[in-house]
């Protein structure tokens, strides 16, 4: 009977090694895969999250409202994701850079910033002081995938019974761009505008409309010389 006792233990263990633990960490809605000791000392060493002051403002990507009304705005810059933190009345209060590629999602998770890469999969809790204080694995599931794209890419947040909203103001056309120049927040006294990104915004619509223009030249040139060059081979047979 004893050792019918230490097969069973022995098996759990083994069992409990090999299945990954999975909790609903960071206080984010995600559920996570724990990450050993040495893989966190790893992951520390390579990534740091830099504070900076208030810079010109950008398009927003995402975005979190705490439960005591704080704005958490993630926006793509090239190669950086930069988090921004506004209070409800659209004062800058502090911010974060980070050397990242890809999408990237950020929320609270109480008193911290709760920043999830889409690319490696990892969520990251910092502080106020830009400090990591927690890494996880989200793991690759559809109730993830679901809660990532019906909460954590929503355009709305609702607080109290107050409403903030990602726009552009296009109407049926808003979410188009993929990026929004506003955050605005509605209460009973009427709509304010907590965070505007309008000018930066209009310059990358500008850029791509330039872009799209070019191209669509090119592409007629080319049509046109393939056409003409068709004729003098055909005249000439």
């Amino acid at each position: 009977m004893k050792y019918v006792k230490q097969m069973v233990v022995l098996i759990i263990v083994i069992f409990l090694i090999g299945v990954p633990l999975t909790v609903s960490a960071i206080g984010t809605g995600l559920t996570t895969e724990v990450l050993s000791n040495e893989e966190n000392s790893e992951l520390l060493k390579k990534n740091e999250f830099l504070k900076f002051t208030p810079h010109s403002l950008l398009a927003a990507n995402c975005f979190d409202v705490s439960d005591d009304h704080m704005v958490v705005i993630g926006a793509d810059a090239g190669d950086t994701a930069v988090i921004m933190v506004y209070d409800d009345c659209g004062n800058f209060q502090y911010g974060f850079e980070k050397k990242e590629l890809g999408s990237f999602r950020v929320m609270w998770s109480e008193n911290n910033i709760a920043y999830y890469s889409i690319r490696s999969g990892l969520l990251y809790e910092i502080n106020k002081d830009g400090r990591i204080t927690n890494i996880c694995q989200v793991a690759n599931t559809t109730k993830n995938s679901i809660y990532d794209r019906d909460v954590l890419q929503s355009t709305t947040r609702k607080v109290d019974g107050i409403t903030y909203h990602m726009t552009n103001e296009l109407g049926v056309f808003d979410k188009f761009l993929g990026t929004f120049k506003k955050i605005i927040k509605t209460d009973t006294t009427g709509t304010t505008v907590i965070y505007d990104a309008s000018d930066n915004q209009r310059a990358n619509i500008i850029g791509g409309v330039l872009f799209l223009g070019v191209l669509l030249i090119f592409i007629t040139i080319t049509i046109i010389l393939g056409i003409k060059k068709q004729f003098i081979q055909k005249k000439m047979s």
